[in-house]
C-alpha cells in the first residue's frame, strides 16, 4: 500500500482502497439475483482480508494481480447480474461487416504488437542477461556433454544483444553489467577485450545518466564498480552525484567512506561515516561503521563512547578486523571479553579472546578462554590442546604448523 502511497499519493492510495471498499459493499449488500450466502460473503471477505495484510508486507507482482482482478470482476458481475430484463436483440456498434473485419485486424496487429513489446523482447532480454551472468555453459556433442567456461566474449555479446532489444528492463540490464563486468576483468588476461569491456561499460552508464539524471541509483551501481576495478577518483565523483540527489541517504555515504578508506584516506572516511550516524543514530548500521571509521582514524576513546554496550555493534566483524587493523588489541580484547560475558556459551567467541590475550601476552588469560572452549564443544578437544601445550611452551600455536 505504501508503494501506491509514493506513486500516487494521498488520492492514488485512497482510489485504490476505495476498490476494495466497494467490492465487500457488493459483496454485503442485498440485491436481487446476486445474493450470496452468509458462508460465501465470509469466504470473499476472508479472502480480502488475507490479500489486505499480504499487501502490507509485500509488492504486488504480475501473477498477484491477475488472481485479485479476476476476483474483483467475478464479484463485479455476480452484483451487476440482476433479474431485470434485458434486450436479447443483438445491435453492434459498428454494423458494416467489412469495418467489422477492418477493426477486428487493427485489434490483431495491436495484440502481436504488444506481446512482442511486452512479453517476447523482455523475456528475450532476459534470457540473454542471465546467459552473460553465467560464467559456465554446457556443451553437447554426439560424445556426451561437458561444462566450459565461458569466453569473455560470448558474455559481452550476450549482454550486448539484451541491449539492443531496447526492452522495459534496459535500466535493470545495465545496473547489471557491473557484475558481468567485474566477473571478466578477475579472470581476462587480454588488455584489447578488457579496455573495450571498460569504455563498453562507461557508455552504456553515461547514457543511462543521460537519460535519468534525476536518478541516482545508477550512480550508486556505477561507484560500486569502480571501486571494485580500484578506479577511486572516478568512483568517488559518481558516489557525490549520488549524494548529491539523495543528500540524506546514509547507505550512500557509506559508500563514500568505503573509496576512502580504500585509499587509507581514514580521517575522511570517518567523517563520512560520522556525518551518515548523525543523519539517524537509531539505525545500528550506522553506529557500526561510524565505530569502524573512529578505530580506522585511531580515534580510540570516541569509538568506544559510541560502542557503548551494544552486542550488535560489539559482535559485528568490521569493528574487529578495524582493531587489528589499527593494532590496538588490548581494546579489542575488551570488547571481545564483553561478546564473551553477554554470550558465554559461544566457543568461537572464547577462541577469539584468546587469540586476542596471546597478542598481549596474558598466556594464562588465553589458556583459560581455552579450556571454556573445549567445555563448550567437545570436538573443539584435541586442537584445544595442542594451542595448550604451544602456549605453554612460549610458542604461538597461530604462527606454528599442528605436528
Amino acid at each position: 500500500f505504501f508503494d501506491w502511497l509514493i506513486a500516487g499519493g494521498v488520492l492514488g492510495l485512497l482510489s485504490y482502497l476505495a476498490m476494495f471498499a466497494a467490492l465487500i459493499y457488493m459483496v454485503w449488500k442485498k440485491r436481487e439475483g446476486s445474493d450470496w450466502d452468509i458462508a460465501q460473503k465470509a469466504m470473499l471477505t476472508g479472502l480480502f482480508a488475507s490479500y489486505f495484510v499480504h499487501n502490507l508486507f509485500v509488492f504486488d507482482n504480475l501473477t498477484s494481480y491477475i488472481l485479485c482482478f479476476m476476483l474483483f470482476a467475478y464479484i463485479a458481475s455476480r452484483y451487476t447480474n440482476t433479474n431485470d430484463k434485458i434486450d436479447e436483440k443483438y445491435n453492434p456498434v459498428v454494423k458494416n461487416e467489412y469495418a467489422q473485419v477492418f477493426i477486428i485486424l487493427i485489434v490483431l496487429t495491436g495484440l502481436v504488437y504488444t506481446i512482442n513489446e511486452v512479453v517476447y523482447k523482455p523475456y528475450s532480454a532476459g534470457k540473454l542477461l542471465i546467459s552473460s551472468l553465467e560464467e559456465q555453459t554446457r556443451d553437447k556433442t554426439a560424445l556426451g556433454s561437458g561444462v566450459r567456461n565461458k569466453t569473455s566474449k560470448e558474455r559481452i555479446d550476450a549482454i550486448k544483444e539484451a541491449l539492443a532489444l531496447n526492452t522495459l528492463g534496459t535500466t535493470e540490464i545495465r545496473e547489471k553489467i557491473t557484475d558481468v563486468a567485474i566477473s571478466i576483468i578477475g579472470r581476462e588476461k587480454d588488455q584489447t577485450i578488457l579496455r573495450d569491456l571498460t569504455a563498453f561499460v562507461s557508455a552504456q552508464y553515461n547514457t543511462q545518466f543521460e537519460r535519468t539524471p534525476k536518478d541516482s541509483r545508477p550512480y550508486i551501481f556505477y561507484s560500486t564498480y569502480l571501486e571494485r576495478i580500484g578506479q577511486y577518483d572516478e568512483a568517488e565523483k559518481a558516489i557525490n552525484k549520488a549524494i548529491e540527489l539523495s543528500p540524506t541517504k546514509q547507505s550512500f555515504l557509506y559508500q563514500k567512506a568505503s573509496i576512502l578508506l580504500d585509499q587509507k584516506k581514514t580521517e575522511e572516511g570517518a567523517a563520512v561515516l560520522k556525518k551518515a550516524y548523525d543523519l539517524e543514530q537509531s539505525n545500528t548500521e550506522a553506529r557500526t561503521l561510524n565505530a569502524v571509521g573512529l578505530v580506522y582514524n585511531k580515534q580510540f576513546k570516541e569509538a568506544s563512547a559510541v560502542i557503548g554496550t551494544s552486542t550488535e555493534v560489539i559482535s559485528d566483524k568490521r569493528l574487529m578486523q578495524a582493531y587489528i587493523q589499527s593494532g590496538n588489541f588490548e581494546e579489542l580484547a575488551r570488547i571481545l571479553k564483553v561478546k564473551v560475558d553477554n554470550n558465554p556459551s559461544d566457543a568461537q567467541a572464547h577462541v577469539s579472546l584468546a587469540g586476542v590475550y596471546l597478542k598481549i601476552g596474558r598466556r594464562s588469560d588465553a589458556i583459560v578462554e581455552i579450556q571454556s572452549a573445549m567445555k563448550i564443544e567437545p570436538k573443539f578437544k584435541t586442537q584445544g590442546e595442542y594451542y595448550i601445550n604451544e602456549i605453554e611452551a612460549g610458542r604461538d600455536p597461530s604462527a606454528s604448523p599442528k605436528k
